[in-house]
């Protein structure tokens, strides 16, 4: 039987041409409370002058499209703040989500205008008048992989070797 030739997989796909890294988005139903429950402190100053996490009463998240207040035990009802209802933690979802897609268009443009400028200065430094074609591409790859498998090859011989020669010496 014929045995299938495969391609090999990137062990780092970051590292292959034409990769498009994606930046990271919060997966949080609501942004109010980062689905903990607790109003993050940032947003709780934002209602309460002169909040501190480290000696004010947390803020019980009470965003209507939120169930992490749930999971929080009667128990530790003396340490929460009831005050904020269902209409300022609306209202603070709304903002931090808003100040989420800011953060992530911008760190896009800003990423966008890092690598042009690496890029150009790249080129500056770079012995290549021009950048690579497709094609040279794709053979620049193929005679780095034979210089790669032809290491691997030597390496797994020296190591069969040096084996061969342990013996002998036991």
């Amino acid at each position: 039987m014929d045995l299938p030739q495969l391609p090999p997989m990137p062990m780092r796909p970051e590292h292959e041409p034409g990769y498009s890294k994606e930046i990271w988005q919060p997966q949080w139903r609501c942004f109010c409370c980062h689905d903990t429950g607790i109003v993050v402190s940032h947003l709780a100053a934002m209602v309460i002058k002169g909040y501190n996490a480290n000696r004010s009463k947390f803020p019980l998240c009470q965003n209507p499209n939120c169930h992490a207040e749930v999971g929080i035990p009667e128990e530790y009802n003396h340490c929460l703040d009831f005050r904020f209802n269902g209409e300022i933690c609306a209202e603070l979802d709304k903002r931090e989500r808003q100040s989420w897609q800011d953060w992530t268009k911008g760190r896009q443009q800003r990423l966008s205008e890092l690598n042009t400028k690496v890029s150009a200065l790249a080129e500056g430094m770079s012995l290549r008048k021009r950048q690579r074609t497709p094609s040279e591409e794709i053979e620049a790859q193929r005679r780095h992989q034979e210089v790669l498998d032809e290491y691997t090859h030597e390496s797994v011989a020296h190591r069969e070797n040096f084996s061969v020669g342990a013996e002998i010496i036991n």
